[in-house]
């Protein structure tokens, strides 16, 4: 029951942090990429993805207070995962690095399988994000290297909000 209202919380925060206003941005070769913070009601989200509303983000951090539960999201290629897959996550930067267990899942308006780590201690993902340079998100074999551009402006936002540790 808990994994149910989960989800429904985690889609119902990516479609309003899709409209959330960047914080500042950085850039790929094919579409601009932003780091931005969003808050409603007890519910925080850090989100790095593209500018278009409609597309999935990269990354989605949430944090729902209330329930004191953390959920990371991290959309795109999962190797040979399939749905309900363990999957072994890390988020690096420097010399830090927060191991997350997670599973592959299915968006379920796209159809998209997404890695996702729910029930963590926050705080040394938070720490990680908080550092200078580009940070590393690793999903399986598959890294992924996020931009420092916005990054520490948004990361203040959503720590300021996200109450659990």
């Amino acid at each position: 029951m808990v994994q149910t209202a989960l989800r429904l919380f985690t889609a119902l925060f990516t479609l309003l942090s899709l409209t959330a206003l960047p914080v500042s941005g950085g850039a790929r070769a094919q579409a601009p990429e932003i780091w931005s913070a969003s808050v409603t009601g007890d519910m925080s989200a850090l989100r790095y993805g593209p500018l278009d509303d409609a597309a999935l983000p990269i990354f989605l951090l949430s944090c729902f207070n209330d329930m004191k539960i953390a959920v990371l999201d991290v959309y795109g290629d999962l190797g040979e995962a399939k749905a309900g897959d363990a999957l072994e996550m890390e988020v690096s930067g420097g010399k830090l690095a927060a191991p997350l267990k997670g599973k592959a899942e299915t968006e379920e308006t796209s159809g998209s399988l997404y890695a996702e780590a729910s029930e963590f201690g926050i705080k040394p993902v938070i720490n990680v994000l908080e550092l200078e340079g580009p940070v590393t998100v690793k999903v399986g074999e598959t890294k992924l290297e996020l931009s420092d551009a916005g990054r520490a402006e948004a990361v203040k936002d959503f720590a300021m909000h996200c109450r659990i540790k």
